[in-house]
């Protein structure tokens, strides 16, 4: 007669076998199921502001034709999909990529937003998802609880927050900047001399990059944990420009690029 102990580890393995056969069979499932679906939409648009309120996926913000706003959707979803809804009332434009609650596997949503070269400010409130900008020619103001934020190419003045996610933003002309992340790195290059920049991070690095110019600022730069690097920037306490850059738990440098100071582009008509 087997012995109780040797009854309960054969019982034991073939529960843990049966989990295993049933975990690689949902998978292939899952792979099998999983799709792509692609949507497009166009709302007008005749005000100066567009306010755009998204959940559960990337937004990426690109230069549009006038009086319209364009978007194209791609959901990517396995087993249950997503119910994706979009509607726009005046200047506010609502994007839900919908996954549901339970038995939702690989559900995910993105959007590309044209934007009309009219509209002066941009405001962005992703609940779930990244938040990308190229070549815009206005004022942004952008929010993730949850993704990153990438702004590159871009004329305007900038406000950032994420509340987990990194802070990039690149050969972009922008006279005042706010950013500031709960949990991810902030790496900010401009291509001007700004007069007022804030940038801070709780968890990560930050790193300001200017160009070569005759600016004097006034300089305040902290850390409660790594070191500091300001590499000659010229630097008063008298000056009316700000550059505060600070990290709670990281590195903090502002630097000189090597490049100088360029003109904005024209924004394209």
């Amino acid at each position: 007669m087997p012995s109780p102990s040797r009854v309960a580890l054969f019982t034991v393995g073939g529960v843990v076998l049966a989990g295993a056969i049933g975990s690689a069979a949902f998978t292939g499932i899952v792979l099998l199921s999983a799709h792509d679906d692609k949507a497009h939409t166009q709302f007008t648009l005749t005000a100066d502001t567009l306010v755009i309120e998204s959940d559960g996926g990337g937004v990426k913000l690109v230069p549009g034709e006038p009086g319209v706003v364009n978007v194209d959707r791609t959901t990517t979803h396995a087993i249950r999909g997503a119910k994706p809804k979009w509607s726009m009332a005046g200047d506010k434009l609502k994007l839900d990529t919908n996954c549901p609650m339970f038995f939702s596997v690989n559900c995910d949503g993105n959007y590309t937003v044209t934007v009309p070269a009219a509209v002066k400010v941009v405001t962005v409130r992703n609940n779930n998802g990244a938040i990308r900008a190229e070549g815009m020619h206005k004022d942004l103001n952008l929010t993730s609880d949850n993704g990153s934020i990438t702004v590159r190419d871009s004329v305007g003045n900038l406000k950032m927050d994420s509340d987990n996610g990194s802070i990039n933003v690149d050969r972009t002309w922008a006279d005042r900047i706010e950013a500031s992340s709960d949990n991810g790195s902030l790496k900010i290059t401009l291509n001007n001399e700004p007069s007022w920049v804030k940038a801070s991070s709780d968890n990560g690095s930050a790193r300001l990059t200017l160009p070569q110019g005759d600016r004097v600022y006034k300089l305040k730069v902290d850390t409660d944990n790594g070191s500091k690097n300001t590499s000659g920037i010229k630097d008063s306490a008298a000056s009316n420009f700000l550059l505060d850059v600070s990290s709670d738990n990281g590195s903090v440098r502002v630097n000189y690029g090597p490049f100088g100071v360029t003109e904005a582009p024209r924004q394209p008509s």
